[in-house]
């Protein structure tokens, strides 16, 4: 992990579509280091990203275990972490 560089949008949508589209998936782990950006840089709304993870997991039943950075102050960030754990039965770790 160290020797990544973050680089480009964070799209956690996508990244969640994929990982839920796994043949047999029952553990996804997200690491992120900010909150939703498209590819120009705008914020993605937290709402209908948990709203598409719900739906997409309705029946899969994937555990979502979040990993994050505590010191980071953005609001949305942290709260699409937290409930997205929350709402599928993993757990949120916030590192220092």
């Amino acid at each position: 992990m160290r020797s990544l560089v973050a680089n480009g949008a964070t799209r956690t949508d996508l990244a969640l579509e994929e990982a839920l589209s796994l043949p047999d998936v029952d553990t996804i782990y997200l690491l992120t280091d900010g909150a939703p950006r498209d590819e120009h840089e705008h914020e993605l709304e937290v709402p209908p990203i948990l709203a598409a993870v719900k739906e997409k997991n309705r029946f899969l039943r994937c555990r979502i275990h979040t990993i994050s950075f505590a010191q980071i102050r953005d609001k949305d960030m942290l709260g699409l972490v937290r409930d997205l754990a929350k709402q599928n039965d993993g757990t949120c770790t916030l590192l220092p």
